[in-house]
């Protein structure tokens, strides 16, 4: 099951469709691992105070 900040990611559209393919490819994988912690460590999204948003260019 998705956590709802899962399906937050995918509503607010913050990840292009490339990213949210190669981040569920991982999470298949890590079935252990979050939607939100995978595209943290790829790079896709940031942590600020308990807010995911995508990372300041």
């Amino acid at each position: 099951m998705k956590s709802n900040s899962s399906n937050k990611i995918v509503r607010l559209n913050l990840l292009s469709f490339e990213q949210a393919e190669e981040v569920y490819k991982i999470k298949r994988r890590h079935k252990n691992k979050e939607i939100e912690e995978i595209a943290v460590e790829l790079g896709f999204l940031e942590w600020e105070e308990e807010v995911i948003q995508p990372p300041v260019s």
